[in-house]
């Protein structure tokens, strides 16, 4: 279930992201009076303004927003903005490239991937009378196997 719902947000992310390069200037939320969120080429933008106004934040907002930063942080796409403006009073932007939130939701489905292939692979061996570890037949010595001498979950 868990899974699902992560394969869901990334689909979800993927279409926003593709989205954000065909229209960055339409994607504009208000979340609150105070706070912004944006999708732009490729990147979720959050603005928080330091008292409530009215911003439409696109890259020139953002950019006069940034000239006045007191501290500012870039790694790998991911940007942390602190700034002191006089009219919008001290804030911060924060911008996180989509690429980091879809590689976090797909982590859960490919996992699930993996564990289904991989138990697949166990049950068909164990039908079949092949060891699980080396896949040796085991049909003359259902014991152990005398290749790698694993003792079959049958034995056990």
């Amino acid at each position: 279930m868990l899974a699902a719902i992560s394969l869901v947000l990334f689909v979800a992310v993927a279409v926003i992201g593709a989205r954000s390069y065909v229209s960055p200037d339409a994607q504009d939320m208000g979340i609150s009076g105070t706070t912004t969120l944006k999708f732009s080429s490729g990147k979720a933008i959050l603005v928080f303004l330091g008292r409530s106004a009215e911003i439409y934040v696109n890259s020139d907002s953002v950019e006069s927003l940034r000239g006045s930063a007191t501290l500012q942080w870039k790694v790998i796409g991911f940007e942390y903005t602190i700034y002191d403006n006089t009219w919008f009073g001290g804030g911060s932007i924060v911008i996180i490239p989509l690429w980091a939130i879809a590689m976090g939701t797909i982590f859960m489905p490919v996992a699930v991937l993996f564990a289904a292939i991989f138990r697949r692979g166990k049950v068909r061996r164990i039908s079949s009378g092949l060891c699980i570890n080396c896949g040796y037949d085991l049909r003359a010595t259902p014991d152990r196997c005398p290749e790698c001498g694993t003792i079959p979950e049958k034995a056990i």
